[in-house]
């Protein structure tokens, strides 16, 4: 392979390895790339144009501490503006105003930019979790995992948002361990760092002190339940140090928080705020409920909430039927929590889905009616019970399909039936095998009239990542994925096995005679 050659594979394989929040770090090379090209190689013999674009890791930095000193220079203003307005003064009164005694004056609160600003430079967010959920967190994490059981959609969501926020943060958590030599004097832990980082990213956002005397009790069961008394117990043995390795790093790299510390794509300001604008979505579960109007009726009454035409914003206390996808309702983001925890998620008559994972089975099946196929149908790979059991309930209206059968659920065969039963589907079949290593003989296969082909990919463009990992029943090796800081090996070679997947997968799947249909 030439040099040229080489070098379009590289960028190639930089490209398609890169995530959300990367990819403009090769831009300059597309660029030369681009013109070299356009330029019918007419830049070859003279020296390389140096491509300056504002994805340059050196120009940002550049700007950056241009923009930290004007930053300083503006607070040290602010700040004496500030000094000054809280200096006392003698108020020029009339004659008939009563001068007020000198205790009764108080100085007036800062402005509410300046209190955004102290809150902001105190480091730690909110903790929006609870002892429970740090626990539950933990037997996740246990290798293999502890038996885990959630109340309602809203605990497996926070337990998991926990998790996710850890994982974002593992880097930086490890820097900070690794600088105070926590692991040469425990080095037992540093098999379950995954604890270490979970409780160390809670003692942060306590910012290194006691719990609360309320909780203490529950949290030394807890914790002694699910094996996390240990960690904890070294963790506060090293808080001093702990919070001095913090320190030093937010100092050297100017940091407000952790998140100031993590790479772009990882930081609170790129993945918050999406569920709390995008509007909450649920398929209607057909197998729990005697009609659809009856349910409707129910929703109404029991949330106060009115429907609304498609065309209408969604408001507080309003819903509308999806007009993309059948079966499906999408309300106001302020009903999240209610929604998560009512009796009609509980009981499976509504399931919680973001539209994004519906749209494709609601595509296959619109076609498969539309061509009025006749036979069963096959799904070649189980990525989300949830995204199966929506296909499979939106099937079960057409009389034409005998059954789904979905492929590669591999060790979680079990629990995605016992998923699947819950919900009450009985037109679905799930095997452990891949489809490609399925003998084109096979008995079940002579009735196969569509494949609805659904093989691993990167999930770069997912806005919801707990919605994602949830709806896959937990999937702690897809919130790694997510929350990677940097190109590796690793995942170069894991876009190689997805693509060979990809592309074996679409090749069995339409070298099939009796299959009609494929969609991807």
């Amino acid at each position: 392979m030439g040099d040229a050659q080489e070098s379009e594979h590289q960028l190639w394989v930089n490209l398609s390895s890169l995530g959300d929040g990367n990819i403009f770090a090769i831009l300059p090379q597309l660029m030369r790339k681009m013109l070299d090209v356009e330029g019918g190689g007419m830049f070859r013999d003279e020296e390389p144009y140096d491509f300056v674009l504002p994805s340059d890791d050196e120009w940002q930095t550049k700007i950056y501490y241009k923009l930290v000193e004007k930053q300083r220079i503006a607070d040290a203003l602010e700040q004496d503006m500030f000094d000054w307005m809280q200096e006392p003064t003698e108020p020029k009164l009339h004659d008939w105003i009563i001068k007020p005694k000198k205790k009764q004056v108080q100085c007036e609160p800062p402005p509410k930019s300046a209190q955004k600003k102290s809150q902001k430079q105190n480091g730690p967010g909110p903790i929006t979790w609870t002892v429970s959920d740090i626990a539950k967190a933990g037997c996740i994490l246990t290798q293999p995992p502890l038996p885990t059981h959630f109340e309602d959609e809203q605990e497996m969501r926070r337990v998991y948002t926990l998790i996710y926020d850890v994982f974002r943060h593992k880097n930086v958590l490890t820097q900070a361990l690794n600088d105070i030599g926590f692991f040469m004097v425990h080095p037992e832990l540093e098999l379950t760092i995954s604890h270490i980082w979970l409780l160390f990213y809670d003692l942060y956002h306590r910012a290194f002190k006691k719990r609360e005397t309320a909780v203490v009790a529950a949290a030394t069961r807890l914790f002694h339940e699910a094996g996390l008394t240990a960690a904890e117990s070294a963790l506060w043995e090293f808080r001093t140090k702990l919070a001095a390795a913090v320190a030093r790093l937010r100092i050297q790299h100017n940091a407000l928080s952790l998140s100031d510390l993590l790479p772009a794509h990882l930081r609170d300001d790129k993945i918050q705020g999406y569920g709390s604008t995008t509007p909450v979505t649920c398929w209607v579960n057909l197998k729990k409920i005697k009609g659809v109007g009856e349910l409707k009726n129910e929703i109404e009454s029991g949330f106060g909430v009115k429907p609304v035409e498609e065309t209408r914003q969604l408001g507080p206390r309003t819903y509308r039927l999806d007009r993309h996808c059948p079966h499906i309702l999408a309300f106001h983001s302020s009903m999240r929590t209610a929604l998560a925890r009512s009796e009609f998620v509980k009981k499976h008559k509504l399931v919680v889905q973001d539209k994004s994972f519906c749209l494709g089975p609601a595509t296959f099946f619109k076609h498969v009616t539309e061509l009025e196929l006749c036979g069963s149908v096959i799904q070649t790979h189980v990525n989300s019970p949830r995204t199966t059991a929506y296909l499979a309930t939106i099937l079960s209206q057409n009389d034409k399909i005998k059954r789904l059968m979905a492929f590669s659920a591999g060790g979680r065969k079990g629990e995605y039936e016992s998923y699947l039963s819950e919900l009450g589907m009985t037109n679905v079949l799930i095997f452990s095998d891949r489809l490609i290593d399925v003998s084109p003989d096979a008995n079940y296969m002579e009735e196969v009239v569509a494949v609805f082909a659904t093989p691993p990919n990167s999930y770069s463009a997912v806005n919801d990542p707990i919605d994602l990992v949830c709806s896959r029943g937990g999937d702690l090796s897809m919130l790694e994925i997510l929350t990677e800081a940097e190109e590796s090996e690793a995942g170069r070679e894991r876009v190689y096995r997805i693509l060979d997947e990809q592309r074996k997968t679409l090749r069995f799947a339409m070298s099939r005679p009796q299959v009609s249909y494929t969609i991807v």
